[in-house]
Protein backbone atom coordinates (compact mmCIF):
# COMPACT_ATOMS: atom_id res chain seq x y z
CA UNK A 1 0.00 0.00 0.00
CA UNK A 2 1.31 3.44 -1.18
CA UNK A 3 2.37 5.45 1.90
CA UNK A 4 0.10 8.33 2.80
CA UNK A 5 1.31 11.98 3.37
CA UNK A 6 -0.54 15.17 4.69
CA UNK A 7 0.85 18.69 3.72
CA UNK A 8 2.00 21.30 5.40
CA UNK A 9 2.60 25.42 3.60
CA UNK A 10 4.22 27.97 5.76
CA UNK A 11 2.80 31.47 4.99
CA UNK A 12 2.76 35.44 6.18
CA UNK A 13 0.85 38.28 5.72
CA UNK A 14 2.84 39.31 2.69
CA UNK A 15 1.77 35.94 0.72
CA UNK A 16 -1.82 35.49 1.33
CA UNK A 17 -2.94 36.16 -1.55
CA UNK A 18 -0.03 33.58 -3.36
CA UNK A 19 -1.62 31.50 -0.72
CA UNK A 20 -4.75 31.82 -1.60
CA UNK A 21 -3.93 30.78 -5.15
CA UNK A 22 -2.01 28.33 -3.82
CA UNK A 23 -4.84 26.60 -2.47
CA UNK A 24 -7.18 26.89 -5.37
CA UNK A 25 -5.13 24.92 -7.26
CA UNK A 26 -4.71 21.89 -5.11
CA UNK A 27 -8.33 22.28 -5.27
CA UNK A 28 -8.16 22.44 -8.96
CA UNK A 29 -6.43 19.46 -9.49
CA UNK A 30 -5.93 17.49 -6.40
CA UNK A 31 -3.54 16.16 -4.63
CA UNK A 32 -2.55 12.93 -2.79
CA UNK A 33 -5.94 11.23 -2.21
CA UNK A 34 -7.35 14.28 -1.46
CA UNK A 35 -8.55 13.21 2.14
CA UNK A 36 -4.94 14.06 3.72
CA UNK A 37 -5.26 18.05 5.89
CA UNK A 38 -3.06 20.24 4.66
CA UNK A 39 -1.69 22.28 6.94
CA UNK A 40 -1.34 25.93 6.58
CA UNK A 41 1.18 27.54 9.42
CA UNK A 42 0.89 31.14 10.01
CA UNK A 43 4.81 32.62 10.52
CA UNK A 44 3.58 35.77 11.26
CA UNK A 45 1.56 37.37 14.56
CA UNK A 46 -1.68 37.22 15.93
CA UNK A 47 -3.74 39.97 13.90
CA UNK A 48 -2.67 37.87 10.55
CA UNK A 49 -4.94 34.80 11.96
CA UNK A 50 -7.53 37.24 11.27
CA UNK A 51 -6.79 37.93 8.00
CA UNK A 52 -6.17 34.91 6.81
CA UNK A 53 -9.91 33.24 6.90
CA UNK A 54 -10.23 35.66 3.64
CA UNK A 55 -8.16 33.57 1.74
CA UNK A 56 -8.83 30.04 2.86
CA UNK A 57 -11.26 28.40 0.22
CA UNK A 58 -14.23 27.05 1.97
CA UNK A 59 -13.26 23.06 2.07
CA UNK A 60 -12.34 21.02 5.50
CA UNK A 61 -9.33 19.79 3.95
CA UNK A 62 -7.45 23.22 4.85
CA UNK A 63 -6.46 23.43 8.86
CA UNK A 64 -4.59 26.97 9.78
CA UNK A 65 -2.07 26.66 12.80
CA UNK A 66 -0.13 29.88 14.77
CA UNK A 67 3.21 29.05 14.65
CA UNK A 68 2.78 29.22 18.63
CA UNK A 69 0.97 26.30 18.29
CA UNK A 70 3.78 24.20 17.11
CA UNK A 71 6.38 25.95 18.90
CA UNK A 72 7.55 28.84 20.86
CA UNK A 73 10.07 31.32 18.56
CA UNK A 74 12.92 32.50 21.41
CA UNK A 75 15.76 32.74 18.84
CA UNK A 76 18.33 35.04 20.55
CA UNK A 77 17.81 38.72 19.28
CA UNK A 78 19.85 40.73 17.30
CA UNK A 79 20.92 44.45 16.32
CA UNK A 80 18.68 45.33 13.11
CA UNK A 81 20.22 48.26 11.44
CA UNK A 82 16.91 48.86 9.24
CA UNK A 83 14.72 48.81 12.13
CA UNK A 84 17.25 50.44 14.69
CA UNK A 85 16.32 48.08 17.65
CA UNK A 86 16.77 44.48 18.81
CA UNK A 87 15.03 42.11 16.79
CA UNK A 88 13.48 39.04 17.31
CA UNK A 89 11.26 39.06 14.13
CA UNK A 90 9.83 36.74 12.36
CA UNK A 91 10.72 35.84 8.91
CA UNK A 92 12.54 33.78 6.55
CA UNK A 93 15.15 31.94 9.39
CA UNK A 94 11.70 31.53 11.33
CA UNK A 95 10.34 29.34 8.69
CA UNK A 96 13.40 27.20 8.79
CA UNK A 97 12.50 25.96 12.01
CA UNK A 98 8.70 25.95 11.51
CA UNK A 99 9.40 23.81 8.55
CA UNK A 100 10.73 21.02 10.86
CA UNK A 101 8.37 21.61 13.64
CA UNK A 102 5.30 21.49 11.96
CA UNK A 103 6.09 17.06 12.48
CA UNK A 104 4.70 17.61 15.59
CA UNK A 105 0.76 18.37 14.23
CA UNK A 106 1.52 15.71 11.63
CA UNK A 107 -0.18 12.53 11.53
CA UNK A 108 0.83 10.70 8.65
CA UNK A 109 3.89 8.50 7.93
CA UNK A 110 5.14 11.20 5.52
CA UNK A 111 4.49 15.49 5.19
CA UNK A 112 4.68 17.44 1.76
CA UNK A 113 6.64 20.90 2.12
CA UNK A 114 4.96 23.20 -0.44
CA UNK A 115 6.35 26.88 -0.07
CA UNK A 116 2.59 29.22 -0.49
CA UNK A 117 4.21 30.92 -3.78
CA UNK A 118 3.40 27.40 -5.35
CA UNK A 119 0.58 26.32 -7.55
CA UNK A 120 0.31 23.29 -8.63
CA UNK A 121 -0.25 22.70 -12.70
CA UNK A 122 -1.40 19.03 -12.41
CA UNK A 123 -2.49 16.48 -9.89
CA UNK A 124 0.05 15.53 -7.23
CA UNK A 125 -0.42 12.19 -6.51
CA UNK A 126 1.69 9.43 -4.47
CA UNK A 127 3.23 7.90 -7.39
CA UNK A 128 4.92 11.42 -8.00
CA UNK A 129 6.27 11.01 -5.04
CA UNK A 130 7.51 7.52 -3.82
CA UNK A 131 9.18 5.23 -6.00
CA UNK A 132 10.24 1.30 -4.34
CA UNK A 133 8.55 2.28 -0.90
CA UNK A 134 11.03 5.46 -0.80
CA UNK A 135 10.76 9.02 -1.21
CA UNK A 136 11.75 10.39 -3.58
CA UNK A 137 14.45 13.65 -3.81
CA UNK A 138 16.85 15.52 -5.44
CA UNK A 139 20.08 14.37 -5.57
CA UNK A 140 22.19 17.34 -5.72
CA UNK A 141 26.17 17.27 -6.60
CA UNK A 142 28.19 19.36 -4.18
CA UNK A 143 29.51 22.25 -6.01
CA UNK A 144 32.41 22.85 -4.39
CA UNK A 145 32.97 26.64 -5.83
CA UNK A 146 30.26 27.96 -4.25
CA UNK A 147 31.85 29.12 -1.04
CA UNK A 148 28.23 30.13 0.78
CA UNK A 149 26.73 26.41 0.71
CA UNK A 150 30.06 24.42 1.15
CA UNK A 151 30.11 26.48 4.66
CA UNK A 152 26.43 26.05 5.11
CA UNK A 153 26.75 22.30 4.28
CA UNK A 154 29.78 22.14 6.25
CA UNK A 155 27.92 23.31 9.53
CA UNK A 156 25.22 20.96 9.20
CA UNK A 157 27.76 17.73 8.62
CA UNK A 158 30.08 19.41 11.47
CA UNK A 159 26.68 19.26 13.81
CA UNK A 160 26.32 15.28 13.48
CA UNK A 161 30.07 15.34 14.05
CA UNK A 162 30.90 14.64 10.20
CA UNK A 163 32.36 15.94 7.40
CA UNK A 164 31.56 17.08 3.55
CA UNK A 165 35.03 16.24 2.02
CA UNK A 166 34.46 12.97 0.74
CA UNK A 167 30.67 13.48 0.18
CA UNK A 168 29.83 14.04 -3.67
CA UNK A 169 25.87 14.56 -2.94
CA UNK A 170 23.20 16.73 -0.65
CA UNK A 171 19.45 16.27 -0.36
CA UNK A 172 18.40 19.39 -2.02
CA UNK A 173 15.01 21.42 -0.71
CA UNK A 174 13.64 21.31 -4.38
CA UNK A 175 10.12 21.89 -3.82
CA UNK A 176 7.84 20.00 -3.06
CA UNK A 177 9.97 18.46 -0.73
CA UNK A 178 8.90 15.34 1.40
CA UNK A 179 9.98 14.53 5.06
CA UNK A 180 9.98 11.44 7.16
CA UNK A 181 7.57 12.62 10.14
CA UNK A 182 9.08 10.32 12.80
CA UNK A 183 12.29 11.01 11.82
CA UNK A 184 12.02 14.51 12.12
CA UNK A 185 10.50 14.49 15.36
CA UNK A 186 13.40 12.63 16.26
CA UNK A 187 15.81 15.25 14.84
CA UNK A 188 14.37 18.45 16.53
CA UNK A 189 15.92 17.97 19.63
CA UNK A 190 19.32 17.62 18.44
CA UNK A 191 19.00 21.27 16.70
CA UNK A 192 18.36 24.16 18.47
CA UNK A 193 16.68 27.59 16.56
CA UNK A 194 20.17 29.25 17.11
CA UNK A 195 21.56 27.48 13.93
CA UNK A 196 19.19 29.53 12.02
CA UNK A 197 20.69 33.10 13.67
CA UNK A 198 21.84 35.43 10.49
CA UNK A 199 24.90 35.93 12.95
CA UNK A 200 25.54 32.66 13.69
CA UNK A 201 28.96 31.71 12.33
CA UNK A 202 27.70 27.89 12.00
CA UNK A 203 24.39 29.30 10.12
CA UNK A 204 22.97 26.39 7.69
CA UNK A 205 19.65 25.36 6.09
CA UNK A 206 17.14 23.07 7.49
CA UNK A 207 17.29 20.41 4.48
CA UNK A 208 21.34 20.42 4.70
CA UNK A 209 20.61 19.81 8.49
CA UNK A 210 17.98 16.95 7.45
CA UNK A 211 20.30 16.05 4.77
CA UNK A 212 22.96 15.55 7.15
CA UNK A 213 21.23 13.94 9.72
CA UNK A 214 19.87 10.84 7.42
CA UNK A 215 23.37 10.53 6.74
CA UNK A 216 24.59 10.76 10.55
CA UNK A 217 21.64 7.85 10.88
CA UNK A 218 22.70 6.31 7.87
CA UNK A 219 18.99 5.83 6.79
CA UNK A 220 18.72 7.86 3.72
CA UNK A 221 19.12 5.04 1.44
CA UNK A 222 16.61 3.36 3.57
CA UNK A 223 13.88 6.13 3.24
CA UNK A 224 14.88 8.44 0.12
CA UNK A 225 14.95 7.33 -3.88
CA UNK A 226 17.33 9.43 -6.25
CA UNK A 227 15.58 10.98 -8.97
CA UNK A 228 15.74 13.76 -11.33
CA UNK A 229 13.19 16.71 -10.78
CA UNK A 230 9.73 16.61 -11.27
CA UNK A 231 8.95 20.61 -10.84
CA UNK A 232 8.66 21.26 -14.70
CA UNK A 233 5.18 19.58 -15.30
CA UNK A 234 4.12 19.44 -11.06
CA UNK A 235 4.28 23.03 -10.25
CA UNK A 236 5.39 26.56 -10.93
CA UNK A 237 5.73 29.60 -9.13
CA UNK A 238 3.02 32.49 -8.40
CA UNK A 239 3.18 35.19 -10.71
CA UNK A 240 4.13 38.55 -8.82
CA UNK A 241 1.02 40.86 -7.33
CA UNK A 242 -0.19 43.83 -6.72
CA UNK A 243 -0.92 43.25 -3.29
Amino acid sequence: MTASFETVILTYRHDLHKLQRCLQSIIQHGLGHNTEPVHIVVNDHEPCMVEIKYFIPDDPRFRVWHYTELDEWTRPKFWCKELRDWSNLLDWHSQQWFKLAASKIVSSEWYLLIDSDIVLQKSIRHTDMFRDDRACYKQTPIDFTNLTHVTQLSNAYSHWNDAINDRKYFMSDHTPFIMHTKTVKEMLPEIDQNLFHPLNDKMTLEFFLWSAYLDYRGIKDQLYFPTQPSSGYLFNACPRTLN
